[in-house]
């Protein structure tokens, strides 16, 4: 009978802590904002980028990401935004979050003036953005060739600007120029916004299911197996540059500055490894109910891969350019090396993709 009685208690109380957990999630699902969200106004755009404000008085940007020079409106770009937050918030890079909702989601209704768009809502980050910003100093970030001695120089001046810089680096994103960076003098903080735009080379693909890579773009797929991504992919580009970078001329702000980089990109490599990576993609997709064709799927593959083999080359030359020649850094090589020739194998595996 006690046995009866103690399995029945331990029941209830499973019961009720499973109560509890549900709870807490749906609670934590309705914490991004209170409804109903109310319209301010639109944001210097058009009428897809809209300020709105919540039962709390708490601001958001609503986006629509139907823009793009690549394709047809989309839930792709809304996917991406999401994606990108997501990647720079497990890191603690400053970022805004960010929360997607499908098309006909009704969570929106009283502001919604496209239901049949994707969308995603936005939190304000603090502060004034870059571009209007008074800072003592010059900041360019936006990584490009021909910026390369400016992008260095800016981040020696802040912490922040380095981890921002790596995630551009880790989901290549060429947009973060000063309208898209943010700087708030009361806590001496950088922060990013608007990643709809990484990963972007993966706009280029179609999305048909009765396509195979081979039936579209034949130039540009011929071309990629030759230089994959050479002329598009931003941590290639940045890795070449490094490599005509004289470790002999760097300062030491530069050094730390580079140091903090390789560290904010070796724990973003070890939090979105490529196959955890390419699941967040597909869980975001799924609630913007998109489904990838299997063949985009598979270049989706490929690429996070690849990409994810060219920022371990980028880390291998930053540790080479801080190099002080002594045991630790002659054994740091050996690693980096090894893990070089480990990725490109896996690379290797995606053959009969292509």
């Amino acid at each position: 009978m006690n046995f009866l009685k103690n399995r029945f208690i331990i029941a209830q109380r499973l019961f009720f802590a499973a109560t509890l957990l549900i709870a807490s999630l749906l609670g934590a699902a309705n914490d991004f904002f209170t409804e109903p969200l109310t319209k301010i106004s639109a944001q210097n755009y058009d009428s897809t980028v809209v300020q709105v404000k919540d039962a709390n008085n708490k601001d958001f940007i609503l986006k629509y990401n139907t823009k793009n020079s690549y394709m047809t409106a989309s839930p792709e770009p809304s996917i991406h935004e999401t994606l990108g937050a997501e990647i720079g918030i497990a890191a603690d890079i400053n970022i805004n979050k960010v929360k997607l909702f499908p098309a006909h989601d009704t969570s929106l209704q009283s502001i919604d003036t496209y239901p049949q768009e994707t969308k995603t809502l936005h939190t304000l980050v603090p502060g004034t953005e870059v571009a209007k910003a008074t800072i003592p100093y010059y900041v360019n970030i936006q990584l490009s060739i021909d910026n390369a001695n400016q992008n260095l120089a800016s981040i020696t001046h802040h912490k922040n600007l380095c981890q921002i810089v790596a995630l551009d680096l880790f989901t290549s994103n060429r947009d973060r120029h000063n309208a898209n960076l943010f700087f708030d003098n009361t806590t001496n903080q950088f922060y990013a916004i608007d990643m709809d735009w990484i990963f972007n080379e993966i706009y280029d693909i179609p999305n048909d299911a009765h396509q195979t890579l081979y039936s579209f773009l034949p130039d540009y797929i011929q071309s990629f197996q030759k230089r994959p991504f050479h002329c598009h992919l931003l941590a290639t580009q940045t890795y070449k540059l490094l490599q005509n970078i004289d470790p002999k001329q760097l300062s030491q702000k530069e050094i730390e500055a580079l140091k903090e980089v390789n560290t904010t990109l070796e724990k973003l490599q070890s939090i979105y490894p490529p196959n955890k990576l390419f699941n967040e993609w597909m869980n975001i997709a799924q609630q913007a109910n998109y489904t990838y064709s299997i063949q985009k799927q598979q270049y989706i593959r490929y690429f996070i891969a690849y990409n994810y083999r060219e920022i371990t080359k980028i880390r291998a030359q930053i540790n080479q350019l801080i190099s002080d020649n002594s045991c630790s850094s002659y054994l740091q090589k050996i690693s980096d090396c090894a893990h070089l020739a480990w990725q490109t194998t896996k690379l290797h595996s995606f053959n009969a993709v292509f």
